[in-house]
């Protein structure tokens, strides 16, 4: 009897534990194809947050141009060299993936470089980041 008992108990945990292992399967499927769904509008905030902060990066040396090269400190100069290593590293990962225009390969594409480019992403906003405490550190 006492057998019987483990032995149903045992069947109930690993029904149980199969089941949560197809549901966890479920939600990945789910979230690969939401992913994919999701690229070409991804892809167009990239293109466009690349434009923007290019944009800022010109206008601030634009401004250093005018103030001149003895007042730009090192940390000024090392701030542009990293945007500019930022930009130029996700400009690169982002023309690879197209205009996003192309179908499913495309997004697919973009869903298995997601990782990547989410480090390009962070590196991009550390970029951001010192460039405005170097903007700040200017104005003072």
């Amino acid at each position: 009897m006492a057998a019987e008992a483990i032995a149903l108990g045992a069947s109930v945990v690993g029904f149980v534990g199969l089941t949560g292992q197809i549901l966890q399967g479920c939600l990945f499927v789910q979230n690969f194809l939401q992913a994919l769904e999701d690229a070409p509008a991804d892809i167009g905030v990239l293109r466009s947050e690349l434009l923007i902060f290019q944009a800022s990066l010109d206008a601030f040396k634009s401004s250093l141009n005018v103030v001149g090269d003895d007042a730009v400190g090192e940390d000024i100069r090392l701030s542009l060299e990293y945007s500019s290593k930022a930009i130029n590293e996700l400009r690169k990962v982002v023309s690879k993936l197209g205009d996003g225009s192309h179908g499913c390969m495309t997004n697919f594409s973009m869903v298995v470089r997601k990782v990547r480019i989410s480090k390009h992403v962070k590196t991009l906003e550390r970029a951001r980041s010192l460039l405005l405490c170097s903007q700040v550190n200017m104005s003072m």
